[in-house]
């Protein structure tokens, strides 16, 4: 008998979803995504109310609701690592596309400044 799939989570962004995608695929837990294709990559294309649906099975749902909640807890004290002087800002990581993205405060707004994606660890001017 099939087990039956229940939602999990959405994304607005396939980018977004990544991250807990490959913690799924580590620890194993099968997964059906839902609207893959409608869901833009970037939000330069976004133009859709179409999010992303992860769909775990029922028995690995409280495996992936701590996978979750732990993704959640990392990203915070990521960000709170970052420091002061620092911001989120609507942008992706021009290496791994990601949306954390944190830009360096301060300055002129002619000035480039220091950008860091919180997900690989790249760092550029912009």
């Amino acid at each position: 008998m099939e087990s039956s799939f229940v939602l999990l989570t959405t994304f607005a962004y396939a980018t977004e979803a990544h991250s807990l995608l490959k913690k799924l695929d580590d620890d194993g837990i099968a997964y059906k995504l839902i609207n893959e294709s409608a869901v833009p990559f970037t939000h330069i294309l976004s133009n859709t109310t179409n999010r992303l649906e992860v769909h775990v099975s029922n028995e690995d749902l409280p495996d992936a609701l701590q996978l979750l909640n732990e993704l959640s807890l990392e990203k915070e004290v990521a960000a709170q690592a970052m420091g002061a002087g620092f911001e989120r800002i609507s942008v992706f990581c021009p290496e791994c596309e990601s949306n954390e993205v944190y830009r360096k405060t301060g300055g002129f707004s002619w000035w480039k400044r220091e950008h860091r994606c919180q997900e690989c660890g790249h760092t550029w001017k912009q």
